[in-house]
């Protein structure tokens, strides 16, 4: 009797391992799957998908519908892209004197990570924002004139 139950015992344990390990281990689900569309890898070995699966902003998932589709949940976002293509995004990794020294004095309409203007919200508030900073310091109704190219215009003097 003894033996019999040690026995059972063994053959339960070994059978809660082998199952254990045949599973796989539980994952976030996505924030928002993008499928239905013509999607761009930018991988030699697998240059299209069928879907694609995001989780905080981070790529989690590229393969076939059903597959990408097993890592969704109720609060999934399923975006169907009506068979257009998505592409990666890119971020340009250089600036130019010239525009650099603008970005710094101008309104900041870039989206994150360099900006906040994420949205066509965050855009009038960012140019709302630019223009209460700015407010006083062209004064354009002090000239008498539109200044031509070569033009020796200046204010007039009572200004």
């Amino acid at each position: 009797m003894f033996e019999s139950s040690r026995c059972a015992r063994r053959w339960s344990i070994l059978g809660f391992v082998c199952l254990s390990a045949g599973c796989n281990p539980p994952t976030d689900p996505a924030d928002s799957i993008y499928l239905n569309g013509e999607i761009a890898t930018v991988d030699d070995e697998q240059p299209t998908a069928e879907a694609v699966a995001v989780r905080n902003g981070i790529i989690v998932g590229v393969g076939s519908e059903s597959e990408i589709l097993d890592m969704r949940d109720e609060s999934t976002v399923v975006r169907d892209l009506g068979g257009r293509t998505l592409v990666p995004g890119f971020i340009d990794g250089h600036a130019h004197f010239g525009g650099f020294g603008a970005q710094a004095v101008g309104a900041n309409l870039l989206a994150s990570p360099d900006g906040t203007a994420n949205t066509i919200d965050d855009l009038v508030t960012a140019l709302r924002e630019y223009e209460d900073r700015r407010a006083g310091l062209h004064r354009m109704d002090l000239w008498d004139g539109v200044r031509q190219r070569g033009s020796r215009r200046t204010p007039p003097s009572d200004a």
